[in-house]
């Protein structure tokens, strides 16, 4: 149905950017915050983009959804302190 084609969509424009820009970050530290639950945009994209940037953390928010929480707020304050 609709949601596979767009999860393969999603898959094979995260594979295409990441082959083709993911070497502009090899050097930036950087922290990727996703919700586990989030199937807006499926978790694979986030763990293939900390995968192909080697200075990220990936941090993944068990209660939290594509909707911002209190806990994906206090992951975005902590990785935002971590990089003073």
């Amino acid at each position: 149905g609709k949601a596979h084609a767009d999860t393969a969509r999603s898959f094979h424009t995260i594979d295409r950017v990441r082959r083709a820009h993911a070497d502009r970050l090899r050097n930036i530290p950087g922290t990727l915050i996703h919700g586990r639950f989030d199937f807006q945009a499926p978790l694979e994209n986030a763990y293939a983009l900390s995968q192909a940037w080697p200075q990220a953390k990936l941090v993944v928010v068990d209660e939290a959804g594509h909707t911002p929480t209190g806990a994906v707020t206090r992951e975005l304050a902590r990785a935002t302190d971590a990089f003073r």
